[in-house]
């Protein structure tokens, strides 16, 4: 299949469309890349994916790009006595790198989560 545009469709591929028939679905809608999001699935997960678009690509005989999403650094906090934590704005709330669970200690998964906090702006 010869595709007669100058523009590439990339599709990320997630659970509802990793099956082989999925993927062959979305190349045959002129995806030419499929994205696959490392922040979610498992190796396995990602290397059917991979098997599989090789496997269009023979049955097509048609390069088909595959990129890798891979995740960037989360924070996580614990879990909280009461299941959330509100806070109003110019609250200070002190992150604990211990197995804390008070609502106002919240237990933080990440050594360096300073240097992702700032007095200014949010965390992300």
């Amino acid at each position: 299949m010869r595709r007669s545009r100058h523009a590439k469709i990339v599709a990320t591929v997630g659970p509802a469309t990793a099956s082989p028939e999925k993927l062959c679905a979305l190349y045959l809608s002129g995806a030419d890349t499929f994205t696959l999001n490392f922040s979610r699935g498992t190796h396995d997960d990602h290397a059917r994916v991979l098997v599989s678009s090789r496997a269009l690509e023979l049955e097509f005989n048609r390069p088909i790009g595959v990129l890798q999403d891979p995740q960037g650094p989360k924070i996580r906090i614990g879990r909280l006595d009461e299941g959330k934590l509100a806070l109003d704005a110019g609250e200070t709330v002190c992150f604990a790198l211990r197995d804390r669970r008070e609502a106002v200690n919240p237990a933080a998964s990440s050594r360096n989560i300073r240097s992702r906090l700032s007095r200014s702006g949010p965390a992300h």
